[in-house]
């Protein structure tokens, strides 16, 4: 790297796909089933299944954490 080609300036150049490979995933082709009342695979959206990581008998911190899953915009 050259003194007048700074960090910044690489970054600004970058293709930002390959720092977020999500946005470019290359799905395979697959049936689509249902489990429950979810479509898996096909042309279905990909779906994350979320968990909380409290003591179930803490209700409250556990009501809390499936909060902040919405607030993140999980289903």
């Amino acid at each position: 790297m050259s003194a007048t080609h700074s960090l910044a300036e690489d970054h600004a150049h970058k293709d930002h796909t390959s720092v977020r490979p999500w946005r470019a995933i290359q799905r395979r082709k697959s049936r689509k089933i249902r489990v429950g009342d979810v479509e898996v695979g096909g042309d279905a959206p990909i779906t994350v299944q979320s968990m909380t990581n409290t003591l179930t008998a803490d209700a409250q911190a556990t009501i809390a954490q499936i909060r902040q899953l919405e607030e993140a915009g999980a289903d």
